[in-house]
């Protein structure tokens, strides 16, 4: 799932929600700033994992973001 996830990430600059536990991106996908090479976490509505505020983790993503970016895991690869 962790390579999947990633994978998707890196395809035109994705925000991939995982279905189970909130959603993933880059932190350039965000910030706009290509030197920022680590991955971002959001835990959204019904997330299992608790979030720790710090810069690789936000609580909530911007609308405008989500409605541009936003994907879903696709289970079906991870099935194979």
């Amino acid at each position: 799932m962790c390579k999947t996830l990633k994978a998707q990430m890196e395809v035109d600059a994705r925000v991939v929600d995982s279905l189970y536990f909130g959603s993933f991106t880059k932190a350039s996908t965000i910030c706009g700033e290509d030197n920022k090479n680590y991955y971002v976490y959001c835990p959204g509505p019904k997330a299992i994992l608790k979030l720790m505020e710090n810069e690789e983790n936000y609580a909530d993503l911007p609308q405008a973001l989500l409605d541009e970016k936003l994907t879903g895991l696709n289970v079906s690869s991870l099935a194979e």
